[in-house]
């Protein structure tokens, strides 16, 4: 799988979780701000959360990850 493969895969799973403080998933509300993949295809992200947002979200992320 490319780069730019799993990039997209990333994007996907996280589409799927919504922030309820915004109505909208993660990725358009500009909580992903990079998302890094290591030459052994370990993938990393930025993950901005704002002080009203449930702690929640980067466990659903981090999960969704994992399953990648």
């Amino acid at each position: 799988m490319t780069d730019q493969q799993l990039k997209a895969r990333v994007a996907a799973a996280l589409t799927g979780i919504v922030n309820p403080r915004v109505g909208r998933d993660v990725i358009s509300a500009g909580m992903v701000s990079d998302v890094a993949i290591s030459p052994e295809g370990e993938v990393t992200i930025a993950f901005v959360l704002g002080a009203e947002d449930p702690g929640t979200l980067v466990r659903d992320a981090r999960r969704r990850l994992k399953a990648l």
